[in-house]
């Protein structure tokens, strides 16, 4: 049988982004996705997994790579109250990105944050 062990997940951001973990020390990353996982999810993002940052658009290459220490599915009032001044965006940044959603935003504390050197061309 074919072993389907997940390592990372890789998300896409934009340089300026991407270099707000690296130099202004914010350690929280968000994301929507589709729905929250449950027990029966096949796959699941988990804390320990590597999370990769693709710089989506001058470089094309994965540049950062970090572990995730916990996971959270707030509202982005509950996001703004507990992570304001450690997220990867500022408020006005997240309010625009929830674009008025409603439902829970994926929060990402991650740690070890380290720049690639050599980057990983895709």
């Amino acid at each position: 049988m074919k072993s389907t062990n997940i390592i990372g997940v890789i998300c896409p951001l934009p340089r300026h982004i991407i270099y707000r973990f690296l130099n202004e020390k914010k350690y929280i990353f968000v994301k929507y996705i589709p729905r929250i996982p449950t027990k029966k999810s096949k796959f699941k993002i988990v804390p320990g997994l590597k999370l990769y940052f693709y710089e989506s658009a001058s470089r094309k290459a994965i540049v950062v790579e970090a572990i995730i220490k916990s996971i959270e599915f707030l509202t982005i009032d509950e996001t703004i109250d507990r992570y304001n001044e450690k997220l990867m965006i500022s408020e006005n940044e997240l309010i625009e990105y929830a674009n008025g959603r409603t439902k829970k935003i994926m929060a990402l504390k991650i740690e070890d944050i380290k720049k690639l050197d050599p980057l990983i061309q895709i």
